[in-house]
């Protein structure tokens, strides 16, 4: 409805991952929601995996209104909404209950990693899982 492009960039190396696959993807799919829940129409989600030595990385990069630097700290506290600008396109976006980054977090670090967030006012905002990395699968 609000014709965002959602782009991927996902390496041709293999990324695996320990981990309980509905927990993951649905954390994976709470962080693509809300970037397109708080993103203006017609703007473009990017979903990046990147592969290090000892880590996948997951990223969403959205370009949505951003968040200011002492709100991010309070992002993944349960109950924690950020009022989106009165009259703003994301001020109509469903409700919630400040439940979502929470259980990101939660989830992530059952799996041994950390969640990383980074954002620029007006600019949007890049939110990411590091997960350990597994050299084969099993």
């Amino acid at each position: 409805a609000k014709r965002i492009r959602i782009v991927s960039d996902v390496p041709d190396e293999e990324a695996w991952v320990m981990g309980d696959r509905a927990l993951l993807t649905r954390a994976i799919t709470n962080l693509l929601g809300n970037a397109i829940k708080y993103s203006d129409e017609r703007t473009t989600v990017q979903a990046r995996v990147m592969v290090t030595g000892t880590h996948v990385v997951i990223e969403i990069a959205d370009q949505g209104r951003g968040i200011a630097a002492e709100d991010l700290g309070k992002l993944f506290e349960p109950f924690r909404r950020l009022a989106p600008p009165e009259g703003s396109p994301a001020a109509a976006a469903a409700p919630g209950a400040g439940l979502g980054l929470a259980f990101v977090k939660a989830v992530v670090e059952r799996h041994r990693g950390r969640v990383t967030v980074s954002s620029e006012e007006g600019k949007g905002s890049v939110f990411g899982m590091q997960l350990p990395r597994e050299k084969t699968p099993g």
